[in-house]
């Protein structure tokens, strides 16, 4: 299939112009979209959260010649390209990512991520546009935050995680934050949540939820984006273009 008319479809799902209302709304900073543009062809595709050397030597070893990650392949200004980005043009990969539209796609990652914990229905915290935006804040039948914790890192099969509070908390309502979503206005969004999830959390943000009575997860940062894009690729790949897809999964964050 034309890998242009591949990237047509994703943007259909995960349009670009999220991207962009997040820079122009919020402030926010990004660099998604089509980022080594080789054209051409292809009969399946690599999915990753990151681009690496291993995630095209994977491409290499499959045969794709498209790879999709989240975070962006190249995020700030870069001076000289070498390594892994010449390794790609040399085999005609072509690289796209797609970072704060998949974020707050519907069915995205914050979507999904919420999912895992057992919302049904979820309110945005953080609105880039009227329907779209970064957090969410729902309600689940009530536990301790010790057995929300648990069922959700065997769903996302990690170790790799810090609790704080009383594990013995009741939790009813939660607020999930994927990658580094959390913050103080994030905090006073969900001030009636009694759980927060989210990574790479800063210390006086933890301070902060911690001085309010919150219980909060912290995951890594991978661990939080990556399943949840793993099931927006295979609705994406399997049911709507129908072709074949890798997804490259990188275990030593989890």
């Amino acid at each position: 299939m034309e890998i242009k008319k591949i990237l047509e479809v994703f943007n259909s799902f995960a349009p670009l112009s999220l991207s962009d209302d997040a820079i122009k709304n919020l402030g926010f900073y990004d660099n998604s979209g089509l980022l080594l543009d080789c054209g051409g062809d292809t009969d399946s595709v690599v999915c990753a959260l990151d681009l690496t050397d291993e995630v095209v030597d994977y491409a290499i070893l499959v045969g794709s010649k498209l790879i999709i990650t989240h975070h962006p392949a190249i995020y700030r200004a870069i001076k000289n390209v070498n390594g892994t980005y010449v390794k790609a043009i040399k085999n005609g990969i072509t690289v796209y990512s797609a970072h704060l539209c998949l974020d707050t796609a519907n069915g995205g990652i914050e979507d999904t991520l919420a999912s895992f914990v057992g919302a049904k229905q979820t309110e945005i915290l953080q609105k880039v546009n009227e329907t779209n935006g970064f957090g969410r804040k729902f309600e689940i039948s009530k536990q301790t935050a010790e057995s929300v914790v648990n069922a959700l890192i065997a769903k996302l099969n990690t170790d790799k995680y810090m609790f704080f509070g009383d594990k013995n908390t009741l939790v009813n309502k939660v607020a999930t934050f994927c990658g580094a979503g959390l913050s103080e206005q994030g905090i006073a969004s969900a001030s009636d949540c009694e759980l927060l999830i989210s990574a790479d959390i800063s210390h006086h943000v933890l301070l902060s939820a911690l001085n309010q009575g919150k219980c909060v997860l912290q995951l890594t940062h991978y661990a939080s984006e990556v399943f949840a894009m793993q099931k927006f690729v295979k609705e994406l790949f399997e049911n709507q273009l129908k072709m074949k897809y890798y997804f490259y999964t990188d275990k030593r964050f989890l």
